[in-house]
């Protein structure tokens, strides 16, 4: 019997997407939960440590994305092939991670300080590690960042960069020098290849035909 899974989170895009994406491309049926800002408070005591996205998975509830994403990925066949592409796709999340505190440390600058932060982060940090990603992608064949076939990393990264490049995104638009991050794939053709081939997939193409909110 197939298990139950239920991925609750915000009605946005956010932490919860890449679990979404890992259940679609694996065509594992789950339930779609998205809490109202307002309905959070009395929910927070129930999630492990209060804080969302959180998953049910046959009646238990787990919390913690990239935890999620790599238990989700095994069970859809999305997690590698032996132990060394398991440790690669660690080391791609864990860059991904890095990412991120770029993005966000520019949030947590002082208002006198955020306008060289943004400059700085999109026009020499993003781009470098951007560099840094396409190369490991064209080391691998251009096609996938671990292995031979598609894998989660692959949708967290197809998910990272949609978001990044999201002229709409609810979040991004409010860093400095806004114009440059719309712009931040233009030298690095290998990645949006990449984001494109993950795209067709049939599993990511269906969700992210049907899904409320967030790029198509």
């Amino acid at each position: 019997m197939a298990p139950t899974i239920k991925i609750t989170y915000f009605d946005i895009t956010g932490k919860a997407e890449l679990l979404r994406l890992i259940l679609s491309a694996g065509n594992m049926d789950f339930e779609d939960i998205r809490v109202k800002k307002e309905d959070w408070p009395a929910l927070k005591p129930t999630a492990p440590f209060g804080q969302l996205p959180t998953m049910e998975y046959d009646g238990e509830i787990y919390a913690q994305t990239n935890a999620m994403a790599k238990f989700l990925a095994k069970k859809a066949g999305l997690a590698g092939n032996d132990d060394l592409e398991e440790l690669k796709m660690d080391m791609f999340m864990e860059f991904m991670n890095d990412i991120f505190s770029k993005l966000m440390g520019v949030f947590a600058k002082s208002e006198s300080d955020k306008d060289a932060a943004g400059k700085k982060l999109f026009e020499e940090e993003l781009p470098a590690m951007l560099k840094t990603l396409e190369t490991h992608l064209e080391k691998n064949g251009g096609k996938f960042l671990v292995g031979d076939t598609l894998s989660y990393v692959d949708i967290a990264y197809f998910d990272l960069l949609q978001n990044l490049t999201w002229e709409d995104h609810p979040f991004f638009p409010n860093l400095p020098h806004n114009e440059l991050r719309l712009d931040i794939l233009k030298d690095h053709p290998s990645l949006v290849e990449h984001m494109e081939r993950v795209k067709e997939h049939p599993g990511v193409l269906s969700w992210l035909d049907k899904r409320p909110t967030g790029p198509k």
